[in-house]
């Protein structure tokens, strides 16, 4: 393996600073050296993980990866520990996951679980998987696993985030402090345990964390979407307006609710009849392209007219809705860190031992 290692710490080196042809010939060097140590060594499950990582790397199908693992496990999978073979499987729960089939993915999760895993990425994968079907209670179950063995700050911020989804609000901010202390100054944290205090009825004490936050130097435009919705839900309207207003062209105007409401609420009639009707123009012109669209099939063509004829109708009612004074409800997101590579064997993530 020293060899191997040697490889993966120089790819891991250059991967995210040069160009993909720079480094093709070191991931086919890897290749190449994978496949003879597999001629005299074919039941070393190390080598065909890794194997199919870099095979990944080389970009072939995520179907190439499966078939490498399914043919090692029909005929080596008796001759492996419970720990190989959840290793095994949560590598290949990922090139599923890879290749959109989700119900395999969770199938093959839930083995790799069933050998006792102890791989935080497996409970990292399946909190996932239950997170994106909006199964928010087993997504926490499964971060939870993770914390008994594993403390580190994606997998804190995640749980506390899905204790937040479920409403835990005070069991949630008590890990964010615990978090912020922990990273001087994390910015995501403290929007965080805002928005805790906001959900508790803590508004003013919000308020104090969020002056506080946006005085530090490293914020960045990144967090106007958090800002602007803390603001709105404190009801500061008018720094919801500027926290917008600075860069409006990167927003998608017509699901900009809280800022027209923002623009209604301090009476800048004017400034949002405005809004409404540059928008408005910008909304018809592009149905208008696609009645004249004659490259489009017909029923290709109709769908989008009728899709554009939608939006139109939505926003001219939330425009409406607005201007009879209801105010839209924006609710407070805290996303989990949890997206991302799984994969135990990836060559880009992996530690060498």
């Amino acid at each position: 393996m020293q060899k191997l290692n040697k490889y993966i710490k120089e790819f891991q080196q250059i991967a995210s600073i040069k160009e993909y042809d720079e480094i093709l010939p070191l991931i086919q060097k890897m290749e190449s050296y994978l496949i003879e140590v597999l001629k005299e060594k074919e039941d070393c499950l190390d080598y065909i993980l890794i194997l199919a990582s870099v095979q990944m790397e080389l970009r072939k199908t995520e179907e190439n990866s499966i078939k490498l693992i399914e043919t090692f496990l029909e005929k080596y999978e008796t001759t492996l520990t419970k720990k190989e073979k959840s290793r095994a499987y949560t590598d290949l729960a990922f090139y599923y996951r890879e290749s959109f089939a989700d119900e395999k993915e969770i199938d093959i999760l839930k083995k790799a679980e069933s050998f006792e895993s102890e791989y935080p990425n497996t409970f990292f994968a399946l909190a996932n998987y239950f997170y994106e079907n909006r199964d928010y209670q087993k997504a926490e179950y499964y971060l939870e696993k993770i914390l008994e063995k594993n403390s580190d700050f994606k997998y804190m911020y995640s749980y506390a985030s899905l204790l937040f989804c479920n409403k835990k609000y005070k069991e949630a901010k008590k890990i964010f402090q615990t978090l912020e202390k922990e990273n001087f100054r994390s910015i995501k944290s403290n929007f965080a345990i805002i928005f805790c205090d906001i959900k508790l009825g803590s508004k003013k004490q919000a308020l104090e964390i969020l002056e506080k936050l946006i005085s530090y130097e490293n914020i960045k435009d990144d967090y106007d979407f958090e800002l602007a919705s803390a603001y709105y839900n404190l009801e500061a309207y008018d720094k919801c307006i500027s926290v917008y207003k600075k860069n409006l062209d990167d927003f998608v105007l017509t699901y900009l609710e809280e800022y027209f409401y923002s623009l209604y609420a301090e009476n800048k009639i004017e400034e949002l009849e405005n809004l409404v009707e540059k928008e408005l123009i910008s909304m018809k012109s592009f149905l208008k392209e696609c009645e004249e669209d004659l490259e489009e099939s017909e029923e290709e063509r109709q769908e989008s007219i009728s899709y554009h004829k939608e939006e139109i109708e939505k926003f001219e009612a939330m425009i409406e809705n607005i201007k009879k004074g209801n105010k839209p409800s924006v609710d407070l997101i805290i996303h989990p860190m949890i997206h991302g590579c799984y994969l135990i064997d990836c060559i880009r993530h992996r530690l060498n031992d």
